[in-house]
């Protein structure tokens, strides 16, 4: 939702940047529209401009967007990247979660060219890539299960960082593992558990548990986190241990330049 305010900051925003040949069309985005803002928050804007502009703009690291020139509101401000069409069709094609979830929800707020497409594309975007899905749960898993034995490690071997790593991991891939089942991008770090508030299936009592363990981490609290998700339901046979799952996604990736499972 924009706010009044916010609303006339991107007018004023679209009435001088359209002005630029290069850009092509105003995507809005960020923690507006998909429901989690408020008042005081920035106003995130998605400037797709013409390939050469992108290119060049990539070359000389010129993609990202401030500007405080077009909010009257104490604090606010204009934040934006740009990108290109083929940029968008390539994360519509291959997109990891967090690339997709960024457009999640996201409006053509102005277009020289056709903006109903431009939505289409978007639409693509953020329609959940059902295919693999089963693959990646059980790859979080993976990850959820060393998380259960490391922090065990952590205690033993008297580590604070290991039993918090731990700790912090475990609530990120049983989350993972959760929104997956749901059909729920992953939006990165700071939205997660907002989105996991929209999830219709979740154990019992999930998100009081990741609440206790991240303000106390410890070994019982790791654990009974991880038995909650992992006896939630049936989730399937992986077809590889966890040990060797975990081996391939946190010890063996670099030597694929595979994406990270953090960022799958």
């Amino acid at each position: 939702m924009l706010y009044p305010h916010h609303q006339s900051a991107l007018e004023r925003f679209i009435a001088q940047y359209s002005q630029n040949p290069e850009v092509q069309a105003i995507v809005v985005g960020g923690s507006l529209v998909k429901g989690f803002g408020k008042p005081s928050s920035d106003l995130d804007v998605l400037i797709v401009v013409d390939e050469e502009a992108f290119e060049q703009r990539k070359a000389s690291g010129q993609l990202s967007y401030y500007s405080e020139d077009f909010t009257d509101y104490e604090g606010g401000y204009v934040d934006g990247k740009h990108l290109s069409l083929a940029f968008l069709r390539t994360v519509a094609e291959k997109g990891s979660e967090p690339a997709r979830a960024a457009f999640w929800k996201s409006f053509v707020a102005y277009s020289r060219g056709d903006a109903a497409e431009l939505q289409s594309l978007l639409e693509q975007i953020t329609t959940y890539p059902e295919e693999g899905v089963q693959d990646r749960i059980h790859r979080f898993m993976a990850q959820v299960q060393a998380m259960h034995w490391y922090v065990g490690e952590g205690e033993k071997h008297q580590n604070p960082y290991l039993l918090s790593w731990s700790a912090n991991r475990a609530v990120l891939f049983t989350a993972r593992m959760l929104l997956a089942h749901n059909r729920l991008f992953f939006p990165y770090h700071k939205w997660m558990l907002r989105m996991l508030e929209l999830a219709p299936e979740l154990p019992e009592g999930y998100l009081q548990k990741v609440d206790a363990l991240m303000k106390s981490p410890s070994v019982q609290g790791t654990r009974d986190l991880c038995d909650l998700v992992l006896g939630y339901q049936d989730w399937g046979t992986p077809k590889l241990h966890w040990t060797n799952l975990f081996m391939q996604d946190s010890e063996l990736n670099w030597l694929s330049g595979q994406t990270p499972i953090e960022d799958l």
